[in-house]
């Protein structure tokens, strides 16, 4: 066996194992990508069997953000969002629906037009599976109002 047929069968081998590790061929379910195109939907590395919705620098407002995550909402047998990027648009606002996904651990709103945070816009009450991280730098915030932020959750802004 010469030395590109040796490196050939070894990346055969490689490829075959690593495709049969649960690590790497878990499936997750996104709603149909034209539903939320222009964002990417895939599975979020770290944690198996959960979503990375990434919608970063598409210019999305926030009518076009409500409408994506309610396809998250509404579409049946959706795996579970993890990671929610929403990061580099043109939000105006928190979306209503963050409230709506149990499991959602890291959002990213930095970099937008947000300028105040209602009550209660930001809940992460479930004590189990609280959020771990919410990027707000970079948006030319006015208003917080109290009880806004609701649970345990490690805010960053800047």
């Amino acid at each position: 066996m010469n030395k590109s047929s040796c490196y050939f069968f070894i990346c055969l081998v490689l490829m075959m194992v690593l495709s049969s590790s649960p690590l790497v061929n878990s499936k997750v379910v996104c709603p149909p990508f034209e539903a939320y195109a222009p964002c990417s939907c895939g599975e979020y590395f770290y944690q198996q069997g959960t979503i990375l919705l990434n919608c970063a620098f598409l210019n999305i407002n926030d009518s076009q953000a409500s409408d994506i995550l309610d396809i998250f909402l509404t579409t049946p047998d959706v795996s579970p969002l993890w990671d929610l990027d929403l990061s580099r648009n043109q939000l105006n606002r928190i979306p209503a629906q963050i409230n709506s996904f149990p499991q959602l651990k890291k959002v990213y709103l930095n970099n937008n037009n947000i300028t105040s945070i209602d009550a209660g816009a930001l809940r992460f009450t479930d004590a189990a599976n609280p959020a771990q991280h919410l990027w707000l730098y970079n948006n030319p915030m006015t208003t917080i109002a109290p009880g806004a932020f609701i649970g345990k959750t490690q805010f960053i802004f800047s």
